[in-house]
């Protein structure tokens, strides 16, 4: 977790709480392509493949 940037862990916490990337990038003011680039990179620097892998990491069970 420690190497996700600030941004990303805005989006993380927002797609753990179920928020789809239009709503997050309304919320964080930017657009649902950037949402989508700081999801990959968070994923891929968490080494996980999918969502529920990531919900894992976050709530602290992976």
């Amino acid at each position: 977790m420690a190497r996700l940037s600030p941004r990303e862990r805005q989006v993380m916490d927002l797609v753990v709480a179920s928020k789809p990337n239009k709503i997050i990038a309304d919320v964080l003011g930017i657009s649902v392509k950037t949402v989508e680039l700081h999801r990959s990179n968070m994923m891929n620097k968490l080494g996980v493949r999918s969502l529920p892998e990531l919900m894992k990491v976050a709530l602290g069970h992976g």
